[in-house]
């Protein structure tokens, strides 16, 4: 698997893609994360935000610069906002494993973004 928009050719979501799977059945990310061997560095890190973010109640995706935080600090600030007012909070999200979990594309959006701006 070497993206979130691959679909998968296996099990009962055969055809879907990771980004559709976890807003669908979010739990699945938690059986993939402990049985499923994935060898792209991105797509496991990814598989592994998500579970913990099911597991730990949380399961926002940001998947656009129009998503809004809905906990936190910046709770209600879209991360178009937080790319101008405080882009090195995001640049921590980016880095960390939170409740707060990229797609693959906005995570390369927003890297594009800060490599522009140094």
């Amino acid at each position: 698997m070497n993206s979130i928009q691959e679909k998968l050719t296996f099990g009962k979501h055969t055809g879907k893609s990771l980004e559709e799977i976890v807003k669908e059945d979010p739990a699945y990310m938690v059986w993939m994360h402990q049985n499923f061997k994935v060898d792209n560095k991105e797509v496991k890190k990814w598989i592994k935000e998500q579970a913990y973010a099911y597991a730990y109640g949380i399961n926002l995706l940001l998947d656009s610069t129009k998503s809004k935080l809905t906990h936190g600090k910046h709770s209600g600030k879209t991360v178009e906002q937080l790319m101008k007012e405080e882009p090195s909070y995001l640049e921590w999200l980016l880095k960390n494993p939170t409740s707060f979990v990229f797609t693959d594309e906005l995570r390369k959006e927003l890297k594009k973004h800060f490599k522009a701006t140094k």
